[in-house]
């Protein structure tokens, strides 16, 4: 099953594809090392990172996915909302 598929709301899917294309462009600058020291580390960068403490195992692109879909969806519908 693909991730889009995962998510089937049209608003959704928009959302979902934008941030899986930041995924996967995050995902390759960290793997190429190209990425800056930077005080605030960026959400995504952070998720990729993150390592859940009792079984070390990195988190699924799923959850990275939902995590940062529910950090970008508020802003997202009022700023849609407002084109109207």
């Amino acid at each position: 099953m693909s991730l889009n598929q995962t998510f089937p709301f049209s608003l959704s899917r928009q959302v979902t594809q934008f941030v899986i294309e930041r995924l996967n462009d995050m995902r390759a600058q960290i793997n190429a090392g190209k990425l800056d020291e930077l005080d605030k580390v960026p959400l995504l960068q952070r998720l990729i990172q993150y390592r859940y403490p009792t079984s070390g195992e990195s988190m699924p692109d799923r959850d990275i996915i939902s995590e940062a879909m529910g950090q970008m969806y508020v802003p997202y519908i009022l700023v849609d909302s407002l084109q109207c």
